[in-house]
């Protein structure tokens, strides 16, 4: 399903439950990345413990990535979880301490998730669509 939402005229909650309207039906796990640059590090990593203490709504959390890999544009940890019906998603707006949060369902669509299907919590990075093969 192909839905266009300008998601600067709406709030983060409304954007999160569009998502997951999106995409209910075509995915059963989505993506949290959480970007740093390198002297962000120490804050990334306390956001990165706090995750694993306190919040078993996750599926996987996966360590620091501290280069720019695949589609990404900065280093970033990556969170995997199945929905929201914990709160995870707001967790994170509140524990994100500024900064920027790419969320997307994984539909095997990987141009259309981390784009158009995606939301952001903070400053929306760009993403290198170009490793998609699509353009």
């Amino acid at each position: 399903m192909v839905v266009a939402i300008n998601f600067s005229t709406i709030g983060y909650i409304k954007q999160i439950n569009v998502l997951f309207e999106v995409t209910a039906g075509e995915t059963a796990m989505y993506h949290a990345h959480i970007y740093f640059d390198l002297s962000q590090q120490s804050l990334a990593e306390q956001i990165h413990q706090q995750i694993r203490l306190s919040r078993a709504d996750t599926t996987a959390i996966f360590p620091l990535v501290k280069k720019k890999v695949g589609p990404h544009v900065k280093p970033m940890f990556e969170v995997h979880f199945n929905d929201n019906q914990f709160g995870f998603i707001e967790w994170l707006e509140q524990h994100r301490a500024g900064l920027s949060v790419l969320i997307h369902p994984v539909t095997g669509n990987h141009l259309a998730d981390h784009t158009r299907d995606a939301i952001w919590l903070g400053e929306r990075l760009s993403v290198r669509t170009e490793i998609f093969g699509q353009h």
